[in-house]
């Protein structure tokens, strides 16, 4: 009996291996079709040490095989331009993967799987088809980096705190409205970059962000003030409200001690704050196609900073008119960043 027992196990595990060995044949195939390298073709041995893995290009790629499991050392993974609507469940395996990136396809969900991968910590999912973030996000609490640029979703859901490692957050271009409340809680974050997006307010708890340094609303449009605990960010070295509907600025602006770029290129501000002649450490400030006109004669006692302006009559020793890439371009403490692509 226990011989037949034997007997049918080897059977069978040799039936699984074998049903392995063809689901990494048919997967290595797909690799070679797909992947963006031109090293030459990967054998199935190569393909189980493969520690990076960039495929897309080609509107025929619809699915990734399941069998992309099996490549246990995986660090690195990026699919784009490509009509990939799902991800398999079995992209949980890569127990060792740091980045993911889903780009320029018609993804619109993500698997319950993904929110397993306990070493991620960049994941980029930019210009897809998903229309919401789930809460499972916080089970990665490994995530440094979460670039979410060109999503249809309209809010991030709370359990977003729970990334605590949490250094960068980008919403470029989405349609997102309002930020969690929670906001706050995320004391790692460094660079908040929610440009080109539909935000209507910011939460109160923002102030709470001790360590950001970056701060970019660029063009959202629908952003018309800002909560007063803004002057609570202590480490904030850039902000750009540029294309805002802020038509003014709280009169609590002038304790960002470490402010040195603020941009505020056309926004409805027809003046400024008197306590931004407190930023001592103000480099630059971009006042092109403001209405502003006259500025405080206290500002021209700020020796190291220029004023990037064309209607400005007030007549002061460091106002300029510069190319912005030439304006811009002065020393900023090193902070975490992600390319947009």
């Amino acid at each position: 009996m226990t011989f037949f027992k034997n007997l049918m196990q080897k059977i069978g595990g040799n039936a699984a291996d074998n049903a392995d060995k063809q689901a990494l044949a048919e997967l290595t195939v797909w690799v070679n079709r797909y992947t963006r390298s031109r090293d030459g073709a990967l054998s199935s041995e190569q393909l189980l040490s493969l520690t990076e893995l960039e495929v897309g290009g080609d509107d025929s790629l619809t699915e990734i095989p399941p069998a992309i499991g099996q490549l246990r050392q995986l660090k690195k993974l990026a699919i784009d331009k490509c009509q990939l609507t799902h991800l398999p469940d079995t992209i949980g395996q890569l127990s060792q993967l740091e980045v993911l990136k889903v780009a320029d396809t018609p993804l619109s969900a993500l698997p319950d799987a993904l929110f397993s991968l306990s070493q991620l910590k960049h994941l980029t999912i930019g210009r897809t088809d998903l229309t919401e973030i789930p809460p499972q996000i916080g089970q990665l609490t490994q995530l440094e980096i979460l670039n979410l640029w060109s999503g249809r979703f309209t809010q991030l859901p709370e359990a977003l705190a729970q990334c605590q490692q949490l250094k960068v957050l980008r919403t470029f271009g989405s349609d997102i409205q309002c930020l969690p409340d929670n906001l706050g809680q995320l004391t790692q974050l460094e660079n908040l970059e929610l440009s080109h997006s539909q935000l209507q307010c910011l939460p109160d708890s923002i102030g709470e962000l001790k360590a950001l340094k970056r701060l970019d609303l660029s063009q959202c449009k629908n952003l018309a003030q800002l909560p007063n605990s803004i002057s609570e960010l202590s480490a904030l070295e850039v902000l750009r409200l540029d294309s805002t509907s802020i038509d003014t600025l709280p009169d609590s602006i002038g304790q960002l001690t470490q402010l040195r770029i603020l941009s505020l290129e056309a926004t409805g501000l027809s003046a400024l704050s008197p306590g931004l002649v407190e930023l001592k450490n103000l480099k630059r400030l971009n006042l092109l196609k403001c209405k502003i006109t006259e500025l405080p004669e206290a500002m021209g006692d700020l020796r190291e900073l220029k004023i990037n302006t064309k209607r400005v009559k007030t007549a002061l020793p460091n106002l300029v008119s510069e190319p912005l890439h030439q304006f811009f371009d002065i020393p900023l403490t090193p902070v975490t960043e992600v390319p947009l692509y």
